[in-house]
């Protein structure tokens, strides 16, 4: 699994190439926590070089999306399966503190 950080914009992109798993959540988890605590407002995360398939990755997507909610940020998600999309959704609808509309998915190109 390889990162890369970019500024596009106003935007911060966080791109992942290979699949964040239950060996790799950690790495991918303490890279995006050091990438939130520089107080970003918008970010996009790209995982469409890759995929999420556990259930902490998801939680880790919500939990991002709380912080940036809470700068009146953005989260942006590329490439992510249906079913990961649903369930993300499902996720952040239960939080009722959450704002879907800050939530934005985006297909594979």
């Amino acid at each position: 699994m390889k990162m890369n950080c970019l500024r596009q914009d106003d935007w911060t992109v966080m791109v992942l190439n290979g699949d964040v798993d239950s060996f790799t959540y950690s790495i991918w988890a303490k890279e995006l926590n050091v990438l939130m605590r520089t107080g970003i407002k918008k970010l996009r995360l790209d995982l469409s070089g890759g995929s999420i398939f556990n259930l902490k990755s998801m939680q880790m997507v919500v939990k991002v999306l709380e912080e940036l909610q809470d700068r009146k940020g953005e989260l942006e998600v590329v490439g992510v399966s249906e079913e990961t999309r649903e369930m993300i959704e499902l996720m952040v609808k239960a939080k009722t503190n959450l704002e879907i509309e800050r939530l934005n998915f985006i297909e594979r190109t």
